[in-house]
């Protein structure tokens, strides 16, 4: 990301692909990662 950015993970809202206008940024491999991470401790998802 151009900017230093947080994700709220108790705040994640699904969106749809049609009324996305522009890419504003992308995540590098290790920070979805983390996101990920911290997906699996709010949702409570299986650990494997």
């Amino acid at each position: 990301m151009p900017k230093r950015c947080v994700i709220n993970l108790t705040q994640i809202k699904s969106v749809d692909k049609r009324s996305v206008r522009e890419l504003i940024g992308a995540l590098s491999e290790k920070r979805v990662n983390e996101v990920y991470e911290g997906l699996k401790v709010i949702m409570d998802f299986p650990r494997i």
